[in-house]
């Protein structure tokens, strides 16, 4: 059984190490030499677990969990970077100038106002799965690794619901850490006009507490798509931008003036029509670069609600979100929840810890473009 069936919304390619987004394709398997994997588990439905060996299946299922974990970590390090911090100091806005004076001339001291704060919420996440002792004595190989597989799916996708969450959610809120310290903790939204100013830019561009990076347009045009664009490029003279939109919405950008389309390597283009110098990936017709519009890569992503976009920072010395996991290693990434049984595989659920939270408040952006005034999408 190969994960790219299951694989809804990931992807480990160059592509996405370089301006990563989450993707569907490519999810590796993890077989390894030398023992079974859960392709090999998944073949096997003529014994039980007790004739196959409790140990074997443990066995690999642990080491399919710990290569997941890898690579969901490898899988998101373009959106967030993992921490085990429950907030950080945001950078310091000041404006702030030297003054010239004489050879005895000493200018007054300035004290630099107190950073704000983010914060990153913590969740526990489960999923059931009920391995009893009485099931163990009937299952086969092959159904425990279907769980297993189905399992990482179902978490893949909280992590996904994780992500969109914090970035296209436009209102700060206070956490409850329940997990683990029962402290109260600010999670920021991207710059919302909460008053908070941001940091002046590298091209010496101030900005004021009314800041904000959700952007509305009752439709899609020229002037909306470029001040998306801007809201991000503003921040940085170093950016790497790129822009995901739904496939849905792809024939509304390619329809801009000034889009540049990426072509079928195999279409010759017209001497008097721009096209990218790339070609189009044409094994993939819903996830990939589509073109490039004021500057921005244009990707297309089925994770990203119908009429909506984010522009972002890929470049960004701090990514615009973090990951946040437990202190202790033995807690971080996907387990198996045993419930203090002794046997191998006898487990009540699956379980993994973690919440996304946003840390770089200025290296994303989001335009809703089916509403006049900021919507956030469905389901957040």
């Amino acid at each position: 059984m190969k994960k790219t069936l299951i694989l809804m919304g990931l992807s480990l390619t160059s592509a996405l190490l370089a301006a990563p987004a989450l993707a569907r394709r490519d999810y590796p398997t993890g077989d390894r030499t030398g023992t079974h994997s859960l392709s090999d588990l998944s073949a096997i439905t003529n014994q039980t677990i007790n004739e196959f060996g409790r140990e074997a299946v443990a066995d690999s299922i642990n080491a399919d969990l710990e290569a997941h974990n890898v690579r969901m970590t490898e899988m998101t390090m373009g959106f967030a970077d993992q921490t085990t911090e429950r907030e950080e100091p945001q950078p310091i806005n000041d404006d702030a100038r030297a003054k010239r004076v004489d050879e005895v001339g000493r200018v007054s001291t300035k004290k630099a106002d107190p950073p704000g704060k983010v914060g990153y919420p913590l969740d526990t996440n489960q999923y059931a799965v009920g391995w009893t002792a009485d099931y163990l004595l009937t299952a086969t190989p092959a159904e425990m690794a279907t769980t297993v597989l189905t399992a990482e799916l179902a978490m893949l996708q909280e992590h996904i619901s994780g992500i969109r969450g914090a970035l296209m959610n436009p209102v700060n809120y206070t956490h409850f850490g329940y997990v683990d310290d029962k402290t109260e903790t600010s999670v920021k939204a991207l710059y919302n006009g909460d008053g908070q100013v941001p940091p002046r830019s590298p091209n010496l561009t101030n900005f004021t507490g009314s800041h904000n990076h959700y952007l509305a347009s009752a439709t899609l045009t020229e002037a909306v798509a470029s001040a998306l664009v801007m809201t991000v490029a503003e921040h940085t003279i170093n950016g790497n931008l790129v822009t995901l939109i739904n496939p849905a919405d792809a024939a509304a950008w390619k329809a801009l003036s000034g889009f540049v389309p990426l072509m079928d390597a195999r279409v010759r283009v017209a001497l008097d029509q721009s096209a990218g110098v790339a070609g189009l990936d044409t094994a993939n017709a819903t996830e990939r670069d589509i073109g490039y519009y004021d500057g921005s890569v244009v990707r297309t992503r089925g994770w990203i609600p119908v009429g909506y976009s984010i522009c972002q920072d890929v470049n960004a010395t701090s990514k615009v979100l973090r990951r946040r996991v437990p202190r202790q290693p033995v807690r971080q990434g996907l387990r198996v929840y045993t419930g203090g049984f002794v046997f191998p595989l006898q487990a009540d659920y699956f379980v993994e810890q973690f919440g996304y939270g946003v840390r770089n408040r200025g290296a994303a952006a989001v335009l809703d473009f089916s509403h006049v005034s900021y919507t956030k999408p469905a389901g957040l």
